[in-house]
């Protein structure tokens, strides 16, 4: 049965990428014409073929697309029809394909998911599902390049080694990403670190400052803790870790210089040497932010003439941190803390 057409068409990405085509595909006067032209030739507005293609328009008359068509291909009305109607129906098929196997791939993967028996092979699932929509969204391109035409039924078919073979060749890749991942955290991680002592004493806000890049740093290590970097840390990271450690040190000796550093640098390339060391920086850093919190509390009880790197700021701040080791140690300042030193500003 002939197809028919629907009084008003849905402007898709798809379908007003093949409007677009049809332009480019159909020279005028042995140039091709331009979207403003066409929009002229046809008696609209010179911008309403630009508002097709980029889908401003967001549904379009039959009879006004038959027009482009009619102009286009240089054609009668009958004719363009048909033409609409065969292009519009290959569109259709394809949109309706793709429904389809986005609906049995979206079963399969649930399937899958509900048969798997261990906590470790769902994250995989899961890890995997990721990597594919962050390849679509971010690398759409790349990702059509590599894996188009790669039939993964085929793998089925092979022997052994040649299955093998091909499975070692995708770990292979794996790793050389990983390998630039890892290289790119480890440059991250270094820029972060030079600006925490960049930054000590810079402006007032500089103990707020050097804390932020103390967390963004942590965030990049906590990066370098899953196994995939693992394998992959060598002296290189070993040494911007204890760069930041350094810097990390350099922020509390300036800041809370009361306060006891008992963060040791990494020594040795083993699992329970880090573990230890990236185990001390979290306790660490948890009980440092705490700290830098309250003090942004603590300057914003105070009056505008005794805000942050004032002399009454530091006397009398520290001295009331310092005259309550307890509170140090709890790392809690208490809000009567902060509220005899409002009451103090203001007097």
């Amino acid at each position: 049965m002939a197809m028919e057409l629907p009084p008003k068409i849905e402007n898709t990405s798809e379908f007003a990428s093949m409007i677009k085509q049809l332009r480019l595909n159909h020279p005028h006067n042995g140039h091709i014409i331009t979207a403003g032209e066409l929009s002229l030739s046809l008696n609209r507005n010179k911008t309403w073929i630009s508002q097709i293609e980029s889908r401003r328009i967001k549904n379009i008359k039959v009879d006004d697309i038959i027009s482009i068509y009619m102009y286009l291909m240089n054609t009668d009305k009958t004719n363009a029809k048909e033409c609409l109607k065969k292009d519009y129906q290959i569109l259709v098929n394809k949109n309706y394909i793709i429904k389809q196997l986005l609906e049995h791939f979206t079963h399969i993967i649930i399937e899958k998911y509900s048969i798997l028996s261990t906590t470790t092979e769902q994250e995989q699932l899961i890890n995997l599902m990721i990597n594919i929509n962050s390849g679509f969204v971010n690398n759409f391109n790349d990702f059509l390049h590599i894996l188009c035409d790669f039939d993964f039924s085929l793998l089925t078919e092979l022997s052994l080694e040649k299955h093998d073979e091909i499975i070692n060749s995708f770990s292979d890749i794996k790793h050389k990403l990983n390998s630039y991942h890892f290289q790119n955290i480890l440059k991250k991680l270094n820029q972060e670190s030079l600006k925490i002592i960049d930054n000590i004493n810079v402006s007032d806000r500089s103990m707020f400052d050097c804390m932020n890049f103390c967390k963004k740093c942590m965030a990049y290590i906590s990066q370098l803790e899953k196994p995939e970097m693992e394998t992959l840390l060598n002296q290189s990271g070993i040494d911007e870790i204890n760069a930041f450690i350094s810097a990390l040190q350099k922020y509390t000796d300036n800041y809370f210089s009361y306060i006891n550093f008992d963060v040791q640098p990494l020594q040795e390339n083993t699992l329970a040497a880090k573990h230890t060391v990236f185990s001390n920086l979290r306790k660490y850093m948890s009980k440092m932010e705490k700290i830098t919190t309250q003090c942004d509390e603590y300057t914003k009880c105070l009056s505008p003439s005794h805000q942050l790197g004032s002399e009454f700021y530091k006397e009398n701040f520290w001295m009331n941190v310092i005259e309550q080791p307890k509170s140090v140690s709890d790392n809690c300042i208490s809000s009567a803390c902060l509220i005899e030193a409002k009451k103090d500003s203001h007097s």
